[in-house]
């Protein structure tokens, strides 16, 4: 009869160096698993339960910062994706919208926090309504993409809210242009 490990294990790299923690009951994985770099800090931590990937996982740099944090439901990543600078601040977040689809908006931020752009994407390319956002929170360009290519009209503003461009593109081509100075007036070329 095989044995059924119970508690805490420790697995080493052949140099002796600790490589994994993990907690055992009745021989499955549950609890929360560490993995070590090779230089001894810790680079991700992942919950189990019954021997499968239940909770948050994250991912560190070698001073301790979280870089990456997600989800994981029987395995598979779930819900939102999160990316981190070293500050601490949110970089990305990434949220799955349809999964069947292959949908999912990503949002990015400036380093400081605020919203920087954000983006629907279908099958790994951006698709969709598309938003870029000035550090006040005005809008800078939005439009829309379809099959990663700029299709529809596509506006840019001043950080004031004033039109600053209106382009319009079909399929990636542009078909029409304009620019407005910052009272509104449309600049002749």
């Amino acid at each position: 009869e095989k044995v059924k490990l119970n508690g805490k294990v420790k697995e080493y790299r052949p140099n002796g160096q600790l490589h994994y923690e993990r907690e055992y009951m009745d021989g499955e994985e549950n609890g929360l698993a560490k993995e070590y770099a090779p230089e001894g800090y810790i680079i991700r931590t992942t919950e189990f339960v019954d021997g499968v990937q239940e909770g948050i996982i994250r991912e560190y740099d070698e001073g301790g910062r979280l870089l990456r944090a997600f989800e994981a439901s029987n395995g598979i990543p779930k819900g939102a994706i999160k990316e981190y600078y070293l500050t601490g601040n949110l970089k990305s977040e990434s949220i799955i919208a349809d999964k069947q689809r292959g949908m999912e908006k990503l949002k990015e931020y400036y380093q400081t926090g605020e919203l920087w752009r954000e983006v629907n994407v279908k099958n790994g390319q951006r698709h969709g309504l598309f938003r870029e956002f000035y550090k006040n929170g005005a809008v800078k360009t939005i439009g829309d993409y379809r099959d990663n290519e700029r299709d529809g009209t596509f506006k840019t503003y001043f950080s004031s809210g004033q039109l600053k461009t209106e382009v319009v593109y079909e399929k990636g081509a542009k078909i029409t242009f304009k620019t407005y100075d910052e009272q509104g007036f449309p600049v002749i070329e």
